[in-house]
């Protein structure tokens, strides 16, 4: 049977055939329905933690497809086709992508794998200096400082229609180790529950007295009036708040060191002006 036959990996990845077999941690799962038949796409990793795009056409298929597909979990996948990448916008450095077909096998791996999550941190200051490739999602953490609800800014970025209803867009600023901020911008309905997330575990009473760690994955870099900033792309964009994912202790630890001296520098800027105007 086609999961008995020994594993490929990303890398080896070419077009001319469609016996290919792999081991892949889901790191991202969405519907894109910005065409006219909606496809299910991903990002995944082998166990060497290089990435590429597949893409699940609505359709028949010989074998059973998960109709839920758990990020984060391991699957093997088998006899799809590898081709050229035909969207505009790439979201792995992967040169192809995979397409599933009729008979690709998709299922679940019961073993232990790895619980390496396959981070690839871009630094801050290359980000806001323009040193940063912004034709990929980067993937960022830091500590939020600064946080707006949502407001509605029609036509402010022109692909915003297809995030959601409404034009809804959260503003924030995240602080990394260096003491270096950025500006980050969730559109459409990441926007939504990103509040939602917020709202219910009261990060908002939280953030000013307290560090509060973000981990932004596979964000894309905009430029708004002059300014390098972070915006959610389509579908494949993730954060989280306080996450305890494997590998992240070292990341939050020095993240929380600079927010405490951040927060306690703000306190005592605050309780210096109060003292003058006494």
């Amino acid at each position: 049977m086609n999961f008995l036959r020994s594993g490929d990996t990303v890398k080896q990845f070419c077009p001319g055939k469609t016996n290919w077999v792999i081991e892949a941690k889901v790191m991202s799962c969405w519907f894109d329905t910005r065409g006219a038949i909606g496809i299910r796409k991903m990002i995944i990793a082998d166990e060497e933690g290089d990435k590429i795009e597949a893409v699940i056409p609505f359709g028949y298929y010989k074998n059973e497809i998960p109709k839920y597909i758990e990020e984060g979990r391991w699957y093997v996948i088998s006899d799809f086709l590898v081709r050229a990448r035909p969207e505009s916008r790439r979201n792995t450095k992967h040169q192809y992508s995979i397409k599933f077909v009729p008979k690709t096998l998709m299922y679940e791996v019961i073993r232990h794998v790895t619980p390496q999550n396959y981070f690839v941190f871009e630094d801050v200051l290359n980000i806001r200096n323009g040193l940063a490739c912004k034709e990929f999602p980067v993937d960022v953490f830091g500590i939020i400082i600064e946080f707006t609800q949502v407001t509605n800014q029609p036509n402010e970025f022109p692909e915003v229609e297809v995030y959601g209803n409404g034009y809804r867009s959260v503003h924030f600023k995240l602080l990394d180790p260096k003491m270096e901020r950025i500006t980050c911008r969730a559109i459409g309905f990441l926007a939504d529950e990103f509040v939602k997330v917020w709202n219910a575990g009261s990060y908002g009473l939280k953030y000013k007295k307290q560090p509060v760690f973000c981990v932004l994955r596979f964000w894309k870099i905009a430029t708004c009036e002059g300014e390098q900033i972070l915006v959610n792309d389509y579908g494949c964009s993730r954060f989280w708040f306080d996450p305890e994912l494997y590998g992240l202790d070292n990341q939050k630890t020095i993240s929380e060191f600079a927010g405490r001296y951040h927060i306690n520098h703000i306190i005592s800027q605050d309780e210096a002006s109060t003292s003058e105007k006494a």
